[in-house]
């Protein structure tokens, strides 16, 4: 009987053993093999998710102001040809200013929701894509969402001048998983004026980026 319960006990041991070896190999995997999979998955989601924001930020600001065609002003000479093409700065500066912080706020939301991956999808399964429970994961905003203008001013057919202001708005953005952590950088270009202005090329427009004010472009 001693020889029985010797026995027993070292099969225990030796299923308790394989155990723990089992836990500590699932540990590592999780730890290791997952990580990967679940920081480009999540990446993936949250620059879907922020430019969605900053889309949505950017229309709902616009929707409180002048629309797109009162931002530009057209300049005519004596003979009434366009001479100059600008826009409001005080207002599209007011429109920069809106946009920034409601975009703000909304990704500030996200630090405290955090990134839902379900667990098919971490471990890389087409046949359980988007089942199982979800894998939550932390985002930080690693500084303030930036904004800038450029513009565009080209031909568009004859006697035909078209004009457009984008905004794009910018934000640098970390995701973490477990220990590890993993940089994202999120730039969304918004259209936010579009005028076609008909008559000979104007000599001269305004040009936003970086809001230095006109380029002139008479010989």
């Amino acid at each position: 009987e001693g020889r029985g319960m010797k026995k027993k006990r070292a099969k225990r041991l030796l299923a308790f053993g394989a155990l723990m070896l089992f836990l500590l190999a699932l540990y590592f995997y999780l730890d290791w093999g997952l990580r990967e999979n679940l920081l480009v998955q999540g990446e993936a989601q949250l620059n879907n998710i922020a430019i969605s924001i900053m889309n949505t930020s950017v229309s709902e600001v616009l929707q409180k102001h002048y629309p797109a065609r009162d931002l530009l002003k057209i300049e005519k000479d004596e003979q009434g040809r366009v001479a100059m093409v600008s826009a409001d700065a005080a207002e599209m500066n007011q429109i920069v200013y809106e946009c920034v912080e409601l975009a703000q706020e909304k990704i500030a939301q996200l630090e405290r929701d955090k990134i839902p991956i379900p667990l098919g999808n971490a471990i890389g399964s087409r046949l359980f894509s988007g089942k199982g429970p979800n894998i939550r994961i932390g985002v930080l905003p690693m500084g303030a969402v930036s904004a800038e203008y450029f513009t565009e001013f080209y031909a568009a057919g004859i006697n035909q001048t078209r004009y457009k202001i984008y905004m794009v708005l910018k934000s640098d953005m970390a995701l973490v998983v477990g220990r590890s952590s993993q940089s994202v950088h999120i730039e969304s270009q918004v259209l936010i004026a579009d005028a076609i202005i008909v008559g000979t090329v104007p000599q001269s427009y305004a040009n936003l980026d970086g809001a230095r004010g006109f380029i002139d472009l008479t010989p």
